[in-house]
């Protein structure tokens, strides 16, 4: 076993906390490692690993604690997402798309049924105003029947 309070011996350390060479350059380079012992090496590193772990330490520390707040902010959007979810505000996109699909389609239906239904009585009216007025009666009719076929569905009827 290494001498802890001796003069610190690299491969001791790098064998004691498991990093490589290079890493301990770094380390050292920053001013992380230091000390007169490999104890002393060690507590820092320690030290180190610690202020890091807590999110208090430089760059990567700011970058840690950065990191955890959207984190913490995407956790927060997903669980008010899914909270209105179950509350009924949202639906999924897939639904709301073959929603408008249908809603379309039976709008378009509804309005392609005007004609045939009162093409008899068309034919039989030569004053323009009085075809307006019936061809504009029907086709409000026929909206009306949509918007009170929607309340229902929704509910508001």
């Amino acid at each position: 076993m290494a001498d802890l309070d001796g003069s610190p011996n690299i491969a001791a350390f790098l064998a004691t906390v498991g990093i490589g060479r290079s890493r301990l350059t770094e380390l050292r380079a920053s001013g992380v490692v230091t000390g007169d012992t490999l104890r002393a090496w060690i507590q820092a590193y320690c030290a180190h690993l610690r202020a890091g772990a807590s999110g208090r330490h430089g760059d990567a520390g700011l970058e840690l604690s950065r990191e955890r707040a959207l984190l913490a902010q995407a956790q927060r959007r997903r669980i008010e997402r899914e909270e209105r979810i179950a509350q009924g505000e949202f639906i999924p996109k897939a639904k709301a798309i073959e929603s408008f699909k249908r809603a379309g389609m039976t709008f378009r239906d509804a309005m392609l049924s005007v004609p045939g239904r009162i093409a008899a009585q068309l034919a039989s009216m030569s004053d323009e105003r009085d075809i307006d007025r019936r061809l504009t009666a029907e086709i409000r009719t026929e909206l009306e029947r949509l918007a009170d076929s929607a309340a229902a569905y929704r509910g508001d009827a």
